[in-house]
């Protein structure tokens, strides 16, 4: 339980990780920022990223969230794109921490099951699109992608609810239905970030980055004979074989 109590403490953040690989394996707790760093919409983001190092020479870790709308400050071909505000828009929220206490699993189990018997309850849940500006919204990013424009889009939409009762217990219900490799939860103090993911955007181990997309894979099956076939209905599919030399080309690059 004293887990999930310290993530009601505004600046504690949880990153969980249920990977079989033991490098990715640890799941991390941090508490008690000496430093909060946060970066706006109207910011100077490099500036932003200096602070930042300058605490990493200093000996401290650094854990928090970038907002993907954030890469708009460091490309000028979108510059244009505004927020529509006045420069207030929160892009990155990172607290300078000494180091995180690892957590192992069986601490998570018995801190899982006594938290998931609180009580939440989620209502009035709504899509920002309709079906029909949905569909423009794709059929222009069509038109953006066969212009030449772009090479692919990352396509989202807000999803808005009411929620009442425990954060904590919706997180633990919500990792239990969609079990992820990393997952985690943020408590920045005027907001909640809960995050389930497949995938493992990269890890850097001195000169060396490592990605972990999904786009075009499939799991592997449980026999050499199987994997085959697997291996050769990827091949087969165009749609699979698109999105896979895409992603690999976007993250070698990019």
């Amino acid at each position: 339980m004293a887990l999930y109590d310290e993530l009601s403490r505004p600046g504690s953040l949880w990153f969980e990780s249920t990977s079989p690989e033991a490098r990715y394996g640890d799941s991390l707790l941090f508490t008690d920022p000496v430093d909060i760093l946060t970066l706006y919409s109207g910011e100077d983001i490099r500036a932003w990223f200096e602070r930042l190092e300058s605490w990493l020479d200093r000996g401290y870790a650094l854990a928090g969230w970038l907002g993907y709308e954030a890469g708009y400050l460091l490309d000028a071909a979108l510059a244009g794109c505004a927020w529509p505000d006045d420069g207030r828009t929160l892009l990155g929220w990172f607290g300078a921490y000494r180091l995180p206490e690892r957590v192992d699993r069986e601490q998570i189990d018995v801190a899982d099951e006594l938290v998931s018997a609180r009580e939440y309850a989620v209502s009035g849940f709504n899509f920002e699109f309709g079906e029909a500006e949905y569909c423009r919204c794709i059929e222009r990013l069509r038109e953006e992608i066969a212009a030449g424009n772009i090479y692919q889009a990352n396509f989202t939409g807000q999803c808005r609810f009411t929620f009442d009762g425990s954060p904590e217990a919706l997180y633990v219900a919500m990792k239990r239905r969609q079990p992820s490799p990393w997952s985690a939860m943020l408590n920045t103090g005027d907001r909640l970030v809960l995050s389930f993911s497949p995938e493992l955007f990269f890890v850097r181990e001195g000169n060396r980055i490592e990605t972990m997309p999904m786009k075009g894979t499939a799991p592997r099956a449980a026999s050499a004979e199987e994997d085959r076939a697997v291996r050769e209905g990827l091949d087969r599919c165009e749609k699979n074989r698109a999105e896979n030399l895409m992603i690999v080309d976007l993250l070698r690059n990019d």
